[in-house]
């Protein structure tokens, strides 16, 4: 019995090799990676890495039931991890997700790395590949907590460095989802400015805050222009509850050590007399007082207030809060200061240079100026339809292709001086073409236009829908809390993978474009605004797609991108390279020139 049991153990699959508690610790390892690689694509990975990810899951689970040796075993887990680890790379090359989210991406990466030693050092014996596979668990999970550390501990952003955030907003609209408010502003923010375009932000936009707390209260902050340019004014328009803080104005950027004693002062006056609170809070949840808070009035005339207090608690993020909420008059602060009070340091962090794009809408949210909605007689007016690209995002208004297309219209009027240009730039970013049709069926009845000029680009299919929260750079996920003005945050290779069903469905909407313009009198041209090559994303899917069903139609189609491209470098027409892909001034400028010489061309104005 003894030999037949040691002839039977010899020829068993797991003889002489790794121990079975390895062999299924490896296994389960395996399919945990695959299961966290699930969980990650469930938020932002493509059909075919979900598909890799099952596959993979499920391959593992069959290698406990195929009888194998464990060399054999451990060689097919080290295929599947590398199948598996090439598609997560693959996946983090197209999105790649803020801390902490990007903590699990982390943790796959380190597992499979981990599970990869191991196999390999099966191949080397028993006891070794054991001890490898403990060793690899045991470094990943270390190296995993090492970045979680980091990452709580560690200064991080959740947007793509160089792009800060996005100030402004649009509406809920009943037929387009939704719209920019006429008659408002906004910016986009960026940390550099490696061509020199953008504004220089005032710095007191980063530094002070304006909050109204309280539905029943409405105020707007101003930088007034003066000597030392240090004056803002806050403006109280609607106080239907008088309490201090529903108007509440912040100077941010503290950082406070308990125990230790500070001066603060500033100069205040008011338009009327009126109380005045005001104090050292956090400038988080719970929101707590650090040393001092004290209610005065203060009148017509610039006074200077100054106060010694003894900080609470330790806080690198503290602030200076003006609450103004329980009176109308308004008030104006300057000059700031804050320092230990031994050693007269300052305390106030000074922000960041911050370079902007300034953005207004009129009173049909559309950029740019107001249009009177009767159009004169001696006026040829041009509609511009599309997305963030037609909007301009990053680009000046006097630099979008819809502002240097009516300077060029009429920059020669000697034929008929009598006639004058408009071009009303209503491009919304996020915007499908399905929603462009919307936007015409409602707007175009109102301007009239003699032309409809249509910007397509290769995002244009009715999935790409705006989010609370990005700005065109990212993915977007429940860890990102900025302010986007343009809608879905994700990066331009992620959102540019479309399939060309998206443009068969945009051609059909294009189609019936043409139809409404017809019925207002107006004429259709589209064109592909493309500073990109055709094999970045699906642009040859765009161009294969429109231009041949436009074929017939009676609707002009143009690529700019064809001269644009022979003549610039691609990354020279973009607006940022560290992550904005849209078309810069000089897209806009080459793209304005190409429609102009097609309008003129096929006699459309």
């Amino acid at each position: 019995m003894t030999s037949q049991s040691v002839k039977h153990n010899r020829n068993s699959p797991d003889a002489g090799q790794a121990s079975s508690p390895a062999r299924t610790f490896a296994m389960i390892w395996l399919m945990l990676m695959a299961l966290l690689q699930w969980l990650v694509f469930v938020q932002t990975g493509t059909f075919e890495n979900r598909l890799i990810g099952v596959l993979v899951a499920g391959s593992s689970g069959l290698l406990f039931l195929i009888p194998l040796n464990s060399i054999r075993r451990f060689l097919a887990l080290a295929v599947l991890g590398v199948i598996a680890c090439g598609n997560f790379i693959s996946h983090l090359l197209v999105s790649s997700d803020p801390f902490p989210a990007r903590l699990l991406q982390i943790s796959v990466i380190y597992g499979y790395l981990g599970l990869l030693v191991a196999a390999v050092g099966q191949l080397l014996g028993r006891r070794i590949g054991t001890g490898l596979l403990v060793s690899a668990f045991v470094g990943a999970t270390g190296l995993v907590a090492i970045e979680g550390v980091l990452g709580v501990i560690g200064p991080h952003r959740t947007v793509k460095a160089n792009i800060v955030r996005w100030e402004g907003g649009t509406r809920p609209h009943p037929v387009l989802e939704e719209s920019y408010p006429p008659n408002s502003v906004a910016r986009t923010i960026y940390l550099s400015n490696p061509r020199g375009y953008f504004e220089t932000s005032d710095p007191r936009s980063t530094q002070w805050r304006l909050g109204s707390n309280h539905p029943g209260s409405a105020a707007r902050l101003l930088l007034l222009e003066s000597e030392f340019h240090d004056v803002v004014r806050v403006e109280i328009d609607r106080a239907e509850v008088p309490t201090t803080w529903h108007v509440q104005l912040t100077y941010d950027g503290l950082a406070l050590t308990r125990g230790v004693r500070y001066q603060l002062s500033f100069k205040a006056r008011a338009d009327n007399v009126r109380p005045f609170s005001y104090g050292v809070s956090q400038a988080h949840p719970p929101w707590d007082n650090l040393g001092w808070y004290e209610q005065i009035d203060i009148g017509t005339e610039w006074e200077e207030y100054s106060r010694i207090f003894r900080a609470t608690a330790t806080d690198d993020e503290a602030r200076m809060t003006f609450d103004l909420g329980d009176a109308i008059p308004a008030v104006e602060i300057k000059t700031v200061v804050i320092h230990q009070l031994d050693s007269g340091q300052s305390v106030v962090s000074t922000p960041p240079p911050e370079y902007a794009v300034s953005y207004r809408f009129n009173d049909h949210g559309c950029r740019g100026p107001d249009y009177p909605v009767e159009k004169p007689a001696n006026v040829r007016r041009i509609l511009v339809l599309g997305d963030s690209f037609a909007l301009g995002v990053g680009v000046h208004e006097r630099d979008t292709f819809s502002a240097q297309l009516e300077r060029t219209l009429n920059k020669d009027l000697s034929e008929s001086p009598e006639i004058r240009y408009e071009v009303i730039n209503c491009g919304v970013s996020g915007y499908s073409t399905m929603q462009e049709r919307a936007l015409l069926e409602i707007i175009g009845p109102e301007y009239r236009p003699d032309v409809v000029v249509l910007a397509m680009v290769s995002n244009d299919d009715s999935s790409w829908r705006s989010d609370v929260n990005n700005g065109y750079f990212h993915t977007p996920n429940k860890y990102e809390y900025f302010f986007n003005i343009f809608g879905l945050t994700q990066s331009y290779r992620h959102e540019m993978q479309k399939p060309p069903a998206d443009f068969r469905e945009s051609l059909q909407q294009v189609l019936q474009m043409r139809d409404i313009a017809q019925r207002i009198d107006a004429k259709l041209v589209a064109f592909a605004f493309r500073p990109h090559p055709l094999d970045a994303g699906p642009w040859r899917a765009l161009i294969d797609t429109i231009a041949p069903g436009l074929r017939g139609s009676g609707v002009p189609w143009l690529d700019v991108g064809e001269l644009l491209l022979s003549q610039n470098d691609w990354q020279s027409l973009i607006v940022h390279p560290d992550g904005d892909m849209h078309p810069n001034e000089i897209a806009h400028l080459s793209a304005a020139e190409q429609i102009a010489d097609l309008l003129h061309a096929q006699k459309i104005l």
